[in-house]
């Protein structure tokens, strides 16, 4: 008999993944599967179609497994559907028990083309077909079978599901693994759910110190420890073989940023292999391009996305390989080049002691923080830039130039950011004295600010508006554009970096740890994290901030990209938010033994 615990509400998004092929699973729907390499387009999803309504789900875990069960009630009957993927061959195999009849649904996505063969379903993604906001596009073709046995039967646009027991077998290939794939799927298809137990509990094995080694009389022991399951399984699942981490659901490339807390967190929790995967990601990209951008295709292909990436981004690197290197000193000399080149990047965007904000920052990008303020100062990128280009001058050392340009950073941290006691997000006078770069990737400014948001896409320097915008909005005005100004969020000022960097003092982080607060209209999933850490560093209270945390989780233990209005927001399932904080929860006093 297979153990099961229960979390703490009913439904999740649920990510089921190999490191080639990987599914995100809801309720008793799969609603999106990629693969091969997992930047791709997605394939498709599957999702019931009758009943049309009345169904109750709730979905839970095989302990110490990446296997879900779904128990579906109905007022016809019970379903009971079991999931897992194989750790070898992309195939994905749905178990189920029903007592009532159920029909899925195949839907394909734009651009791809659906086949009724005599034995399966087929989807074909056709070369160059367009992803990720259009920014992309696959260089290979990739196929989706779909096949059925026991009490299921094909339809020409999904399955249906009659009374009894079957299986569902999902195999994502393309024409080069096609053969041991489809062969896999047709006969060894029952396997799936013996090899995938023992791979994820060998996987487990590698956290057994860390989950140990929480204190059996904590108050959440129970549900710390099936976090310190939930959050690995959910990272390792979205971790491709190339080492990328998938950035959630809807992104289907390695962000940097994202990477870089994933590294955190899995350090934290015992998982140096899946950390250090990561890092040798990286190198492998570098190597090839000869620099790392904001995100990353992870199949090995030339897909890369572009913004201002020269600021937060390689400072990420550098304090991830650096982090790294504490239980993996030989990484060192082989980082050597690229971190180089991350801190050469950041020094070219450093001006009055200042680097600013990626295209893609968090803030930024949840709309949190204005998108006019690209390029001002960013007190988190500067204090990055400042704490890792010293670690660097520590280890190799560094010429009279670098030396000088990172004590007036430091210098002048205080009067760029701090006011008041409270670091500051953003300083708009960095721009003084500097010009705008006449071309960026991202979000039109304009398209942004008048409600129509738009697509990723190259923008243009305007002179009239003063921003960059795109073809369309170019030379005309921008209808609500707020007023410029320093924003102070209440969790930007409280990361233990600013403290622990010496850039305020230890009475003015406490006095700002012990009035923090998170922002019920809208705040970020990881801002859980940096209130937690800020307060366990002031020696303050941690109770009530800790079950606060645990409380946001959704029902599999995993938090979310933004919380807005007390509710969970944007992407699901994510691997960033969720390793910091658990890393947090690790930090936290009485926690451990």
């Amino acid at each position: 008999m297979h153990s099961i615990f229960c979390l703490i509400a009913a439904t999740a998004v649920h990510a089921i993944g190999n490191g080639s092929a990987l599914f995100y699973t809801e309720n008793a729907d799969i609603i999106d599967m990629y693969g091969p390499g997992y930047s791709t387009p997605p394939i498709g999803r599957m999702v019931v179609a009758e009943p049309a309504s009345g169904l109750e789900c709730s979905a839970t875990r095989i302990e110490k497994t990446n296997t879900f069960v779904t128990s579906v009630e109905s007022p016809s009957g019970r379903a009971v559907m079991t999931d897992a993927v194989d750790p070898e061959y992309d195939v994905f195999v749905r178990e189920f028990e029903t007592s009532f009849p159920i029909r899925y649904e195949l839907a394909n996505f734009p651009n791809l083309k659906r086949y009724r063969f005599s034995d399966s379903l087929c989807i074909v993604t056709p070369v160059s077909t367009p992803y990720n906001g259009q920014l992309l596009a696959s260089a290979k073709e990739s196929r989706l079978y779909l096949t059925v046995d026991g009490d299921a039967e094909l339809a020409d646009n999904g399955v249906l599901l009659h009374p009894g027991k079957g299986r569902i077998v999902i195999t994502l290939t393309n024409p080069v693994e096609g053969e041991g794939n489809l062969a896999f799927a047709a006969k060894r298809a029952g396997e799936v759910f013996a090899r995938s137990a023992s791979y994820w509990n060998g996987f487990f094995g590698e956290g057994e110190a860390v989950r140990s080694a929480i204190d059996p009389a904590h108050p959440l022991h129970d549900e710390i420890v099936r976090t310190l399951y939930s959050v690995p399984a959910l990272i390792h699942a979205q971790q491709s073989r190339s080492g990328g981490v998938m950035a959630g659901r809807y992104y289907p490339m390695a962000y940097i940023r994202d990477q870089a807390g994933v590294l955190k967190g899995l350090l934290a929790m015992g998982y140096a292999s899946a950390a250090e995967k990561i890092v040798r990601f990286w190198l492998g990209r570098f190597e090839r391009f000869g620099d790392l951008v904001t995100a990353e295709v992870m199949n090995g292909e030339e897909g890369r996305m572009i913004f201002n990436d020269d600021v937060e981004g390689p400072s990420y690197i550098m304090e991830s390989v650096f982090e790294l290197a504490k239980v993996r000193p030989e990484i060192l000399a082989e980082c050597k080049p690229m971190l180089d080149w991350a801190l050469k990047a950041q020094l070219r965007q450093l001006h009055k002691g200042m680097t600013c904000f990626s295209g893609d920052e968090t803030y930024v990008a949840g709309a949190i923080l204005q998108r006019a303020y690209l390029y001002h100062g960013s007190s988190d990128s500067t204090g990055r830039f400042i704490r890792t280009a010293e670690r660097y001058i520590e280890l190799f050392g560094g010429d009279g130039e670098l030396r000088e340009k990172v004590a007036e950073a430091r210098a002048l941290f205080r009067e760029n950011f701090v006011r008041d006691g409270i670091v500051c997000v953003n300083q708009p006078w960095r721009m003084e004295g500097l010009e705008f770069p006449r071309w960026q990737d991202g979000v039109c400014i304009r398209c942004w600010y008048d409600g129509s948001y738009g697509r990723l896409k190259t923008l243009e320097y305007d002179p009239v508006s003063g921003y960059h915008v795109c073809p369309d909005c170019f030379g005309k005005p921008i209808a609500n554009l707020p007023e410029i100004e320093m924003v102070a969020l209440p969790c930007v000022s409280l990361m233990t970096g600013f403290v622990d960097g010496g850039f305020v003092t230890e009475e003015e982080f406490r006095s700002a740890a012990g009035n923090s607060t998170l922002d019920p209209r809208a705040h970020t999933g990881y801002d859980f994290a940096m209130r937690l850490n800020a307060l366990a560093r002031a020696g303050l209270d941690t109770a009530s901030a800790l079950a606060g945390m645990m409380s946001a989780r959704d029902a599999d233990g995993a938090w979310c990209e933004y919380y807005r209005d007390g509710k969970q927001s944007g992407c699901p399932c994510r691997p960033w938010e969720s390793a910091l904080n658990c890393e947090a929860m690790l930090n936290t006093p009485g926690v451990k033994r």
